[in-house]
């Protein structure tokens, strides 16, 4: 994931939302590429419900360009509840990042490769 940020930015900033997750933290921080590491450490967040997840990542958001998440069971439930928040389009299963708006990802069930 740090490594298709990259792509789109330098300064590559981590949210980790948890409850007694400090070691994560510190790994995450020890990244390279990853200039800062937000930690909200809460016991609401133990469970990581995707209603709390996304009302966090939705109240920082305006502080960055792009929101990036993995594309599994978790990314996929969180991602659209935030872009609705935020009120844009989110985009899922992307496969290659080449810029800042140059997005890849298969359409078709995977018989074609739409550049976005």
């Amino acid at each position: 994931m740090v490594n298709a940020a990259k792509n789109i930015c330098d300064d590559i900033c981590i949210l980790i939302a948890g409850y007694n997750c400090d070691a994560v933290t510190e790994q995450a921080a020890a990244l390279d590429g990853v200039g800062s590491v937000i930690l909200d450490n809460a016991e609401c967040y133990e469970t990581q419900l995707s209603e709390n997840i996304s009302t966090l990542v939705a109240s920082i958001a305006d502080d960055y360009s792009h929101i990036l998440g993995a594309a599994n069971t978790f990314g996929k439930n969180i991602l659209p509840r935030i872009a609705g928040f935020l009120d844009v389009q989110a985009l899922s299963d992307v496969i290659e990042i080449e810029s800042e708006s140059i997005f890849l990802r298969p359409i078709y069930a995977g018989n074609l490769i739409a550049r976005m």
